[in-house]
């Protein structure tokens, strides 16, 4: 592979930091790698489309009304590209699920953004995977050790297994068909 320089998205933070200029802490691209969203320690995302230019930006939620002092941990597009939907994990023990409402059928990233699914924790969530081929499900970990899925269309989480350790990364294999968890204690659980 050889990659080369193409351009800069964002300045880096120097001195105080200004909303364009805060350390960013998730970003990730759609599946059909026309869409990239980077957010940064303000909780303002930014969506930037295939040629790296700003196309939208929104601010994050809190959970419950509550202040305005979590961070996002991790972010992923749903895997199917025919839906814009971008799922958020907080700090703040919630995951939301934002989605585009497009009356374009030629651009789904068009039109208001909102919440759609809400999913909260008993504890910060750390980590986050949608694995492809499961449009309607998302993964996500929390501090407290436990590893969850929350279904879409009925707006229920439920616990896929239950550890003592911090949850520090889950990922996905290609075909969508097992989950991988690895934890504070060195653990590392598979989900097939």
């Amino acid at each position: 592979m050889q990659l080369r320089y193409s351009k800069t998205l964002m300045q880096a933070a120097e001195g105080s930091a200004t909303p364009w200029k805060s350390k960013v802490t998730a970003i990730c691209y759609s599946p059909d790698n026309r869409r990239l969203a980077v957010v940064t320690t303000d909780r303002i995302v930014s969506i930037f489309d295939e040629s790296g230019e700003r196309v939208d930006k929104f601010s994050t939620k809190p959970n419950d009304k509550g202040p305005k002092n979590y961070i996002i941990r991790s972010m992923k597009f749903c895997p199917d590209e025919t839906q814009a939907r971008l799922a958020v994990a907080q700090s703040d023990n919630i995951v939301f699920i934002y989605k585009w409402t497009s009356t374009d059928p030629n651009d789904v990233w068009s039109g208001k953004k909102s919440i759609c699914n809400k999913f909260p924790g008993s504890s910060s969530v750390t980590s986050l995977v949608w694995a492809p081929n499961h449009p309607f499900e998302v993964v996500y970990g929390l501090a407290e050790g436990k590893v969850k899925i929350g279904q879409l269309r009925t707006n229920k989480p439920q616990t896929l297994y239950s550890t003592e350790s911090y949850v520090a990364a889950l990922a996905s294999n290609s075909a969508g068909t097992g989950i991988i968890s690895s934890h504070l204690d060195g653990s590392i659980y598979r989900w097939a």
